[in-house]
């Protein structure tokens, strides 16, 4: 289909679905509050610095805006990165603390 009718959104089969004003409102809401609520959660845990904080509610706003499946993506991606960047970090930590017990600087 070249021209869809005006409110359509292309899917990935070729057709197409129509989507309200009201559907891409209340989309927008929710990933108003979505990306508030995360940003919010990452910077008072330590996650994220204010500015990180920030950048991260713009783009998993857009994301969210427009697709579900795109901020699911890049919140699974942040939650993911999250764990492992602190895992890396303990496992970090006890190398240092071993190195540091062997040669009997403490």
């Amino acid at each position: 289909m070249l021209n869809p009718s005006p409110g359509s959104v292309a899917t990935c089969r070729g057709g197409t679905r129509t989507e309200g004003m009201e559907g891409l409102a209340i989309r927008g809401a929710i990933a108003v509050v979505l990306s508030l609520l995360v940003a919010i959660r990452a910077f008072k845990h330590g996650s994220l610095s204010k500015s990180g904080a920030f950048m991260g509610f713009l783009v998993l706003s857009i994301h969210i805006a427009a697709s579900y499946r795109f901020g699911a993506i890049i919140l699974v991606f942040f939650f993911i990165s999250s764990k492992l960047t602190k895992m890396g970090g303990l496992m970090t930590h006890s190398k240092w603390e071993g190195r540091v017990i062997d040669q009997g600087i403490r």
